[in-house]
Parts: structure tokens; C-alpha cells; sequence
């Protein structure tokens, strides 16, 4: 079970994985934003996401690494 923490103006998800306590950002200053972006990262952690959303995600970080080398140029 995963409970979500304010710290600061964002909201942070702690869990239980393996026997220890993890902690992750959600990167969300919406409680309503963060309740999903938890999900997912329990999700990912404890790797029981779907394709779909690992697909989705690594198209994220691929179009971030491409605005930024376009920034650069």
C-alpha cells in the first residue's frame, strides 16, 4: 500500500518494495496529479506496469532528450 507525503510543494509516494521502505517524487504539486503519477511509479517499481505505459514513458524521456539537444544547437 502506498501512501502519498507533501514535502515541500510536492508530493512524494512512499512505499514498501522487498522488504524496504522506498521513497519516490511524483514531481506534482496537485494531490489529484500525484494520486496517478504514484500509481505508476508503484507500478513501475515493483514492475507490474503495462506496456502501454512503459511505452509511454520512455517516448517522454526520448522527446526531453531531443528539446534539449535542439535548445543546445
Amino acid at each position: 500500500m502506498a501512501t502519498l507525503v507533501k514535502r515541500g510543494k510536492t508530493w512524494h509516494v512512499r512505499f514498501q518494495h522487498g522488504g524496504k521502505d522506498v521513497w519516490r517524487s511524483t514531481k506534482e504539486t496537485k494531490k489529484t496529479l500525484a494520486e496517478e503519477a504514484a500509481a505508476k511509479i508503484v507500478a513501475k517499481e515493483k514492475r507490474s506496469a503495462s506496456v502501454g505505459t512503459l511505452f509511454d514513458d520512455v517516448l517522454q524521456q526520448i522527446t526531453s532528450i531531443e528539446s534539449r539537444v535542439v535548445m543546445e544547437c
